[in-house]
């Protein structure tokens, strides 16, 4: 099983600051699944920024495929109406949240921050944090450094969550707050695309001995998960590499096919079963042969 851990819904008829995807590869969602099995799907609300997909498009979205769309809801920690927003959650019977502490200029260890924690764990919600527009001028680049999780998840120890923007934190950091953390993960989709970065990485999680902490995902419409994966079965050819050990074959197969679904303890829909008789035009990626 593959599982997209980051895609988005980002129409492209609005002012979004900085970050355009190719013109309209948003509305290609489905297209551009053809080779995974699930994707998480993220809003984005920033009031700071004044970006906001709702909660109610995204469980709209995914409610036309619920057995391969699972919505996130964006919470911003710092809005007026976070206790409704978090009470459409649970009254939606939305799969979890995510959260831009950058974008939202939301110190983790702030008290709005936890009070957030605090009621994913309370209802049993899995939480995905990264910063889309960490590239803009208001977004707070501090508060997207993943040792800043590290006081706040430690009231939390159950709580499940996936982390991104690696390559644009210290690297360190986010692999020390692997090892520290039961339930934490973290996805590769600001690496994916950038060779060198995307092996050192591999490497460095390697030598730290938590690549069974790391996870595929696109940032679809910024990349396409055919992309993200090739790449990730690439990182071992000549020209993705400067040298050194090359990464073991089994970690790299582990990482495209691990079950985030049971990681994160989700309730999802079965799968149907694959249709046998008819051949599909647009086959999976497999890991290519040695």
């Amino acid at each position: 099983m593959t599982i997209d851990a980051h895609t988005r819904l980002w129409p492209d008829d609005r002012p979004w600051p900085l970050r355009r995807p190719p013109a309209h590869r948003w509305s290609r969602f489905s297209e551009a699944m053809h080779c995974i099995d699930r994707a998480l799907v993220l809003g984005v609300r920033s009031e700071r920024l004044g970006i906001e997909i709702p909660a109610a498009q995204v469980a709209d979205f995914c409610a036309e495929l619920p057995e391969a769309r699972i919505p996130f809801a964006a919470i911003d920690p710092l809005a007026d109406s976070l206790a409704d927003d978090l009470a459409e959650v649970g009254e939606r019977n939305i799969t979890g949240i995510t959260i831009a502490p950058a974008d939202t200029g939301t110190r983790p260890t702030h008290d709005r921050f936890v009070q957030v924690l605090d009621w994913c764990a309370r209802n049993s919600r899995p939480i995905h944090i990264s910063n889309p527009f960490l590239e803009h001028p208001r977004s707070i680049m501090d508060f997207a450094r993943h040792a800043l999780l590290d006081e706040p998840l430690a009231d939390f120890p159950d709580l499940r969550i996936v982390i991104s923007d690696l390559g644009l934190v210290p690297i360190e950091e986010t692999l020390l707050l692997l090892t520290k953390h039961d339930h934490i993960y973290a996805e590769c989709s600001r690496i994916a695309t950038r060779p060198w970065l995307l092996r050192h990485t591999l490497t460095c999680a390697y030598e730290r001995e938590v690549t069974s902490r790391l996870l595929i995902g696109s940032g679809f419409p910024f990349a396409m998960p055919e992309q993200v994966i090739t790449a990730a079965y690439s990182v071992n050819t000549p020209g993705s590499t400067t040298g050194g050990a090359p990464i073991p074959r089994e970690i790299i197969r582990a990482i495209v096919d691990r079950d985030l679904i049971r990681l994160l303890d989700i309730d999802a829909p079965a799968l149907p079963a694959p249709a046998s008789a008819t051949p599909s035009l647009t086959p999976r990626i497999t890991e290519p042969a040695a």
